[in-house]
């Protein structure tokens, strides 16, 4: 099982495989193996070390934006739930 951008993926198709990760869904998958000529029907146990590595670099540089955009706005969003939830609340 290969681990990418701290998910590891399930032994699936590798388009499909990488649709698990946050920001990743099937347009960007089948431009990921587009770009990297990895075969779409390919699983990803039968993925090489280095397959594995340039699809982690690759979504580094490309995509590591959408990950970092949900680290920074977690805290509005907790606090945004927060003011949500009280004014359910009988005081």
């Amino acid at each position: 099982m290969a681990r990418i951008a701290g998910i590891d993926l399930p032994n699936k198709h590798v388009r499909v495989g990488l649709t698990y990760i946050y920001g990743i869904g099937d347009k960007y998958s089948v431009d990921i193996c587009k770009d990297l000529n990895i075969p779409n029907n390919k699983r990803v146990n039968q993925l090489t070390d280095e397959e594995i590595l340039k699809i982690r670099e690759y979504i580094d540089k490309n995509y590591s934006s959408l990950i970092s955009n949900l680290v920074e706005n977690m805290p509005h969003l907790i606090l945004f739930l927060n003011m949500r939830s009280l004014k359910y609340i009988d005081i």
